[in-house]
């Protein structure tokens, strides 16, 4: 009934060449989908079947529709991490195609299939998991239809499949008065709810007693897009991990950096509980859109042990860091949140961003060497007494967003202009994203174009992410931030250096983890500091003395 409309609909029926929407759906379902029914009821079913269906059905049409299905090794992981087993109750307050569902089910069964030996009792178990042990709930009438499908395909099960809204949800079995005994949580919810879909994991988690939870989520809600949201989780739940996932996890359906957050229900969270920070940046899996097929078609290839980094995964937050195999303790920490924050929950392994002597001193090193127009690389150290000094300097961490007005500079496609390898006349340095010869590309002057202004700080956000000084007007290339300094004293190479110190630890050469407008302003850079907390600005000036000195000396040396 739900499909009535558009399956009788004369755009559905009409052939193009040779064939309707309607015939290709249908010969889609039976030739490629059809595998899957008959091997064995395993899988997502209609999960599938909706991304065929995505782009003729009308929900890519519908703005206020944002149904991103979870892949199903994401499912897996999901329910294997939240502690599936065979006498589970599972919900999930945005089912979706119900694939969490379904992965929940395939993993309660397997459980009873390991640990039970009687057929009859066995028989009786499974029967149970699947008319008892799985709720859901989905707002849309079209995607609710889905779910149901794909439960019914499964053996049943859509009995406790629910066509409503889950913030109005009484936490009853369909059309009983008898409470839904969960102690499993998982979702993925659509990321234009409040709280990026918080509002939902509040409200389930609220409603049960203990079990554990796990969600998939943009992971802008760990870092102060959900706030008070986070903050009324922890006084019920534990966060036991925080999992930072692929970025290309969507790819052809969206492209937002997601995290997994896991929970233990019914006890509040304290400063002193130890959350597991893991980086799954990398899983194993390699994806891209397949060419000349619609975008939700993706290529996904196992290129480096993708099945046994998921297992390590799950091994990571169940067992702790004596697990650790393929992964190294750069992608694993254990810290802690602050419960009354809200906004901590992605956090980095902790690494030393202060700039180390060494650093400093081949930053200035370089910014002579372009002064003089000289390609050198001879540094030679400063003396033992400097290095004393420079150990006993105070510093402190300070956010970009507290010292720059930060913005995207206007860009120009490189592939339409002519440079010069020489300055010329009037000419104007073309900024790419390189860090050579201080970021310039060549030199231009297109007129009627203004330039970018002086005495500010270039950072390039992809490629060879990295900052310089640009003491003279300039053009950039795409991708290409400015740094205007509040204060123009802190237009200084110890900035610099620090600036390039922090962007070295946080974010990684590609196009894979690179900065933003949000995470370049978060991002901290350690300075000379004053006992009050201001910089030290007459520190920085006296400490970058003795290294011009010394290279000023190797400078006139190798001349000679």
């Amino acid at each position: 009934r739900t499909f009535q409309n558009t399956l009788t609909a004369d755009l559905y029926n009409i052939p193009k060449s040779g064939e309707s929407q309607l015939k290709r759906i249908f010969c889609k379902v039976v030739d490629d989908l059809g595998i899957y029914y008959k091997s064995g009821l395993t899988t997502d079913f209609t999960g599938l079947l909706f991304n065929e269906m995505y782009g003729w059905l009308g929900f890519s049409q519908d703005k206020l529709n944002d149904v991103v299905l979870t892949p199903s090794y994401v499912a897996t992981l999901l329910v294997r991490l939240a502690r599936v087993n065979k006498d589970s109750y599972v919900w999930d307050f945005a089912t979706g195609s119900a694939g969490l569902l379904v992965a929940a089910m395939n993993e309660m069964i397997n459980d009873a299939k390991a640990s039970i030996k009687s057929p009859d009792e066995l028989t009786r178990k499974i029967t149970n998991i699947k008319a008892k042990q799985l709720l859901g709930l989905e707002i849309l009438p079209g995607i609710y239809m889905l779910s149901i499908l794909n439960m019914i395909l499964m053996g049943d099960g859509s009995s406790n499949i629910i066509n409503g809204d889950s913030l109005l949800f009484n936490g009853n079995y369909p059309q009983t008065n008898n409470k839904f005994p969960a102690n499993v949580f998982v979702l993925n919810p659509p990321y234009s709810a409040p709280g990026n879909g918080m509002i939902f994991v509040e409200k389930a988690l609220s409603m049960m007693d203990y079990g554990y939870a796990a969600i998939i989520i943009q992971g802008s809600t760990g870092s102060g897009r959900a706030i008070e949201y986070n903050k009324k989780i922890l006084k019920h739940s534990t966060l036991l991990a925080s999992i930072r996932m692929p970025i290309d996890l969507f790819i052809g359906k969206a492209s937002v950096q997601t995290y997994i957050y896991v929970f233990r229900i019914g006890e509040s969270h304290k400063k002193e509980d130890i959350v597991k920070f893991i980086n799954f940046s990398n899983d194993g899996y390699s994806r891209n859109a397949r060419k000349k097929a619609k975008k939700s078609s993706i290529n996904l290839r196992d290129t480096d042990r993708a099945k046994e980094r998921y297992k390590e995964l799950v091994e990571l937050v169940h067992f702790g860091k004596s697990r650790l195999k393929i992964f190294t303790e750069n992608d694993y920490f254990e810290g802690n949140i602050d419960p009354n924050n809200g906004s901590d929950w992605n956090q980095n392994h902790p690494i030393d961003i202060k700039p180390e002597l060494n650093d400093l001193h081949s930053t200035i090193s370089q910014d002579i060497y372009w002064d003089i127009g000289n390609i050198l690389n001879h540094p030679l150290a400063p003396d033992k007494e400097f290095c004393d000094s420079y150990n006993s300097i105070r510093w402190r961490e300070y956010k970009l967003c507290d010292l720059f007005e930060i913005r995207i500079s206007k860009s120009i496609d490189e592939g339409k202009l002519t440079l010069s390898k020489k300055p010329f006349t009037n000419s104007k340095e073309f900024v790419a994203r390189t860090k050579d010869n201080n970021g310039v590309k060549g030199y231009v002057n297109i007129e009627g174009v203004k330039p970018n202004e002086v005495n500010v700080f270039s950072v390039s956000q992809i490629g060879t992410i990295s900052a310089q000084i640009r003491k003279s007007l300039w053009y950039a290339s795409q991708n290409i931030f400015i740094l205007k300094p509040l204060d123009e004293r802190l237009l200084s190479l110890v900035v610099l250096c620090s600036i390039n110190k922090s962007l070295d630890c946080t974010f990684s050469s590609g196009y894979t983890n690179y900065p933003t407008l949000d995470t370049l302003g978060a991002l901290t850079i350690k300075l000379p500091s004053l006992k009050n907390g201001e910089i030290d600005f007459e520190m920085m000036s006296a400490m970058m003395l003795p290294l011009k000195q010394e290279i000023i000396r190797n400078i006139s040396s190798y001349i000679q």
